[in-house]
């Protein structure tokens, strides 16, 4: 049987695909960027919760624009 491939938390992804493209995206580039780069397959209605989620926290995520993530910088003040 071929190994296993470990599993990856979409917000593992997601920190994975914003800190590869270095800048803001948007929802749908985050989509298909995870799908081209990692082969995963994401739900734009439950990976919008969970990033919502994370930004309401303050933690890991911030939203720049409709529908357009960042990672937080802690050395950047939030607006």
């Amino acid at each position: 049987r071929p190994p296993r491939r470990a599993r990856r938390s979409q917000i593992g992804t997601v920190y994975d695909v914003l800190t590869e493209a270095g800048e803001p995206l948007h929802l749908n580039e985050i989509i298909r960027r995870a799908k081209r780069d990692f082969d995963v397959v994401m739900e734009p209605g439950s990976i919008v919760s969970a990033l919502t989620k994370k930004v309401n926290s303050g933690s890991m995520f911030r939203r720049v624009a409709p529908s357009t993530f960042e990672i937080l910088d802690s050395s950047k003040k939030n607006p």
